[in-house]
C-alpha cells in the first residue's frame, strides 16, 4: 500500500510539473515574441471590429472555408477591453489550450484509468509551442485552441453520467460551437452518427432513444445552418477540384503525418503514422458496430476513439484537397497540428486500452516516447529564428509607420499584410481610437 501510493504521489508530481514548465514556456514565448500589431488574417477577420458590427456577424463571419465562430467573439470581447492589443490573443489562447490538457486528462482518466505514468504524456500533445503560428505569429484563437477545446469537451461529455436531457443539451450546445468554430466544422459531418450509438450504450430507454432521435436530428439542421449565407472562399489561388493527380492527396497526407513527429522528408515513418492512424480508425469503427448488438463497458471508449480519430482524418483530406496544389509538403505547417494531435490523442488512448499489449511493454514504448517529447524540448532553434525574424519586422514596421505615416516604405521592408490599399483605412481606424501600437507609445525596437 506504502509503495503505490509512493509511486501515485511521485508520478502526481511530475505530472504538475510537466503542467507547469510546458504552461510557462508557452507563456516565455509570447512575451518574448508577441506583438502588438494586427498581422496578416487578422486584417481581414478583424473587420466586424473596424466596421462596428455585432457579435453575432462576428460568430458568422466567414475567413476562407470556416466560420470564427465562438473563438472569435470571446477574443473580440477581450480584444475591445484591452484596446485591440492583439497580445492578449496570444495568451487567450496558451489558457484554451491549458484548459485542453486538462480536459484531455479527464478524458483519459474516465476512459482507461488514473495511471500518472501514462497521463504524463497528455500534456505535452496540447502543450507546445509547435502550435506557434496560430498562438503567436498570427494569434487566433478560431484556428486550432477553440476547435480543440471543444471537441476535446465534446469527448468529454460523450462519457459524462448527467441527466439526459442537459446532458444532450450541452452536446448539441458544443455541436453548434464546433460547426461555426474554425476547421471544428467537420467534426459537424460526425457528431450526428453518435447518439444513437451513445443512447443504446447507455442503457436507455424508449424516452431516451427518443431524445437521442431529437438530438441526431438536430445536429443535423446544426450543420445544415452553417451553410446559411455560406459563400465559400478557398485560401487557395491555384485550388482545384479534383486535383489533376490524385494519388498526390496520399501522398499530401502521408507528408503531414511525417511532419507530426518531426521527419518531414521520412515517406515512410509518414505511411506508418498514416496506417496508425486508419487501423486506429476502422478498429473503433468496428468495436462501436460490435457494441450495437453485443453491449460491452468498452463500447462508449471505442465511440469516442472513433469520434476524434474520424476528425483527425477528416481534417487531414480537407487540407490534402485544398492544398495539395502547393506541393505534397504544403500541409507542413504550424498552424494544422493542433486538430491532428486529436488524432495522436486517439491513437494513444487505443494504445492504452488494447489488451495485445502488455502492461511492461505500454510502459516502455511510452517511456521511449516520453524521451522523444523532452529531447523536442531542446530542439526549437527553427521556431526561435522564425519568431524572432517576425517580431523584429513587425515592431520596426511599428517604428518606421509611426515615424513616416508612409505605409507603401513600411510594408517594402516587412509585411504585416500582402494588399496596401485594403489595410489604409484601418490604420487610420485603429489611430483615432488610439488602439492596438497606437496606444502604448513606450515600445523598444530591436535590430535583427
Amino acid at each position: 500500500m506504502i509503495k503505490k501510493l509512493n509511486y501515485r504521489n511521485i508520478t502526481n508530481v511530475l505530472l504538475a510539473f510537466v503542467f507547469i514548465l510546458l504552461t510557462f514556456r508557452i507563456l516565455y514565448y509570447i512575451s518574448m515574441y508577441a506583438s502588438n500589431v494586427p498581422f496578416w488574417d487578422q486584417w481581414d477577420y478583424f473587420n466586424t471590429i473596424f466596421e462596428n458590427k455585432s457579435y453575432l456577424d462576428s460568430f458568422l463571419y466567414v475567413h476562407a472555408p470556416h466560420r470564427q465562430g465562438i473563438g472569435f467573439v470571446i477574443d473580440r470581447f477581450i480584444l475591445e477591453t484591452v484596446q485591440l492589443d492583439t497580445r492578449s490573443s496570444s495568451y487567450l489562447i496558451a489558457f484554451i489550450y491549458l484548459m485542453s490538457s486538462l480536459i484531455a486528462v479527464g478524458i483519459k482518466n474516465r476512459l482507461v484509468g488514473k495511471n500518472g505514468l501514462h497521463t504524463i504524456m497528455i500534456p505535452f500533445f496540447f502543450l507546445t509551442i509547435g502550435f506557434f503560428e496560430t498562438m503567436i505569429l498570427t494569434p487566433n484563437p478560431s484556428h486550432g485552441a477553440f476547435p480543440v477545446f471543444i471537441l476535446l469537451l465534446f469527448a468529454f461529455m460523450m462519457q459524462s453520467k448527467w441527466n439526459s436531457f442537459l446532458k444532450v443539451g450541452i452536446l448539441l450546445l458544443l455541436d453548434l460551437f464546433a460547426v461555426f468554430t474554425g476547421f471544428s466544422v467537420f467534426a459537424g459531418l460526425i457528431i450526428p452518427f453518435l447518439f444513437l450509438p451513445l443512447a443504446i450504450f447507455e442503457n436507455g430507454n424508449k424516452k431516451k432513444i427518443t431524445l437521442y432521435i431529437f438530438a441526431t436530428i438536430a445536429s443535423i439542421f446544426i450543420f445544415t445552418l452553417f451553410f446559411y449565407k455560406y459563400q465559400f472562399h478557398s485560401a487557395s489561388d491555384c485550388f482545384q477540384f479534383p486535383h489533376p493527380r490524385p494519388l498526390e492527396y496520399l501522398d499530401f497526407m502521408i507528408y503531414v503525418n511525417a511532419f507530426q513527429v518531426g521527419l518531414q522528408d521520412s515517406y515512410f515513418i509518414g505511411s506508418i503514422m498514416f496506417l496508425v492512424y486508419l487501423m486506429t480508425f476502422f478498429l473503433s469503427f468496428f468495436r462501436v458496430v460490435k457494441g450495437l448488438f453485443i453491449k460491452h463497458k468498452s463500447s462508449i471508449f471505442y465511440l469516442v476513439i472513433f469520434f476524434l480519430i474520424s476528425f483527425a482524418l477528416l481534417f487531414e483530406m480537407n487540407i490534402a484537397v485544398g492544398r495539395v496544389c502547393f506541393g505534397v509538403k504544403a500541409g507542413q505547417s504550424s498552424r494544422y497540428l493542433p486538430y491532428l494531435n486529436l488524432g495522436v490523442f486517439a491513437v494513444y488512448l487505443a494504445f492504452l486500452k488494447e489488451p495485445f499489449f502488455s502492461k511492461l511493454t505500454k510502459n516502455i514504448v511510452i517511456l521511449l516516447v516520453l524521451i522523444f517529447f523532452v529531447l523536442q524540448l531542446f530542439k526549437s532553434k527553427q521556431i526561435d529564428l522564425t519568431l524572432k525574424h517576425h517580431k523584429v519586422g513587425k515592431e520596426n514596421w511599428i517604428k518606421c509607420y509611426k515615424e513616416t505615416k508612409d505605409l507603401g516604405l513600411c510594408q517594402s521592408t516587412y509585411q504585416i499584410y500582402p494588399y496596401d490599399h485594403l489595410i489604409e483605412t484601418k490604420l487610420l481606424i485603429l489611430e483615432s481610437n488610439q488602439w492596438s501600437f497606437f496606444h502604448n507609445e513606450n515600445i523598444i525596437f530591436t535590430k535583427e
